[in-house]
């Protein structure tokens, strides 16, 4: 079941990684299935901003609250990448196996048939920098 968001929607996104290197910060990227040139781009920073890395940790959990675009197009997006920048600058793609299993469909404002079902996806354990556990979006509560 492909999860629905409307155009201005505020998600609620939450990722859980484990990592031994400090994080400035990264980007969940989503691509339009039907054109590779159009992406959802959610970005986040490590502590309190860019000034400080988030700290090599056994288990974190990252929360954000994007908001899609009034005018983003419509259709289905599947996960494309995640990837985080290191604190010396260097940037570390995380490897997500199954990632474009994980999809949502942006769909007309009008369309009252949305199904906010949320199963947390689990993207299993591969020994890297940076390992992602886990990734949920859903409608933010209001």
């Amino acid at each position: 079941m492909v999860e629905k968001f409307r155009n201005g929607d505020t998600l609620d996104v939450e990722l859980v990684i484990r990592h031994e290197v400090g994080i400035r910060d990264g980007y969940i990227i989503f691509v339009h299935e039907d054109d590779e040139e159009t992406h959802l781009l959610f970005g986040f920073q490590g502590a309190e901003g860019k000034d400080k890395p988030l700290p090599a940790s056994e288990r974190t959990t990252l929360s954000l609250t994007p908001t899609i675009d009034e005018d983003q197009q419509l259709g289905v997006y599947a996960l494309d990448r995640i990837n985080f920048k290191t604190f010396d600058g260097s940037t570390v793609d995380a490897p997500i196996p199954g990632r474009r299993l994980y999809r949502f469909e942006v769909v007309d404002v009008s369309d009252d048939s949305l199904d906010f079902v949320d199963d947390p996806i689990d993207m299993g354990g591969i020994e890297s920098q940076i390992v992602i556990e886990g990734l949920s979006i859903s409608a933010a509560k209001e």
